[in-house]
C-alpha cells in the first residue's frame, strides 16, 4: 500500500459476510452475503443487489437526457427500450423504433403521434381493412357496457362526441346540448336531430313504420309506412 492506494497482483479473496468499505467509514460498501450475490451500500443502506436472477435496485435510479434503458427480444436483439430525451419526453422503443409511445411534460400521451396534442392522442395507418382503435367488453351480464364518452359543457357548441371523415369534418356530431347532428357543426344543431342532406329510410316489409312520430306520453302521433309499393302516411 502506498499514498491510500492497494495494488493486488492475484485473486482478492473476501470471507462472505464480511464487509469491502470504500469511504475510510462505514456508511460506503460492498459485500456479498449469500453465495452468487453482491450488495452494494451508501449510507450505511444497501442500495443495490445483484444475483445470478436479477438486479434490486432500492433507490432512484438516474439516467441523463437520451440515455436509454434496453432490454433484449428473444432473439437478443436490443429493440425495446426507453429513455427521457431533451424535450421533456418520456418515449418508448420497440421493434428498433423510437416514439411509438410517447409520454411528454404535459401529461399528453400519444401513440404513434411524437407530439401528442390531447391527454390521448392515437395516430397511424393500420393497412387497408383494418382499425385504428378496438375496444371489446368481452362481458356477456346485461349491463357490460361499452364505451362511456362524457364531457362537464352542456353548451351548444361544445363537441361531447365529434367522428370526422374524409368527406365531412362535422360526418357525425353530439353536442354538450345532447342535440345530435349529421353533416352539421354544433352552432347549426338546433334540434335534437338535425341532418344536412338527403336521408334514405327503408322499411323491412310491407305494412312496417318507415317512421312513427309519437307524443310527450309515446302514443303515435303519425306514421309513414309501407303499404305495397306505396308510402302510406297515418295520422
Amino acid at each position: 500500500a502506498s499514498g491510500g492506494t492497494v495494488s493486488v497482483g492475484g485473486n482478492f479473496t473476501i470471507p462472505q459476510g464480511n464487509l469491502l468499505y470504500l469511504d475510510g467509514g462505514s456508511n460506503t460498501y460492498i459485500y456479498s452475503d449469500t453465495a452468487d450475490s453482491i450488495a452494494i451500500a451508501t449510507g450505511g443502506s444497501v442500495r443495490m443487489t445483484l444475483n445470478n436472477s436479477q438486479v434490486s435496485i432500492n433507490k432512484e435510479a438516474k439516467f441523463p437526457n437520451n440515455v436509454g434503458v434496453f432490454f433484449s427480444n428473444a432473439g437478443g436483439s436490443s429493440t425495446l427500450g426507453l429513455k427521457a430525451d431533451t424535450s421533456d419526453r418520456l418515449t418508448f422503443r420497440t421493434g428498433g423504433a423510437w416514439d411509438q409511445m410517447v409520454l411528454d411534460g404535459n401529461g399528453n400521451l400519444g401513440l404513434g403521434a411524437a407530439s401528442p396534442t390531447s391527454k390521448l392522442h392515437v395516430a397511424g395507418d393500420q393497412g387497408n381493412g383494418t382499425f385504428l382503435a378496438y375496444i371489446y367488453n368481452s362481458g356477456t351480464q346485461s349491463e357490460d357496457n361499452g364505451l362511456n364518452v362524457q364531457v362537464a359543457s352542456s353548451g351548444t357548441s361544445c363537441y361531447g362526441l365529434r367522428v370526422n371523415t374524409g368527406g365531412n369534418s362535422n360526418a357525425f356530431v353530439v353536442t354538450g346540448s345532447s342535440n345530435v347532428g349529421i353533416g352539421y357543426s354544433p352552432s347549426n344543431i338546433t334540434e335534437k336531430f338535425c341532418v344536412n342532406g338527403k336521408t334514405k329510410l327503408q322499411s323491412s316489409g310491407d305494412g312496417n313504420n318507415v317512421l312513427e312520430c309519437v307524443d310527450s306520453s309515446g302514443d303515435a302521433m303519425f306514421n309513414i309506412r309501407q303499404s305495397s309499393n306505396d308510402c302510406l302516411i297515418r295520422a
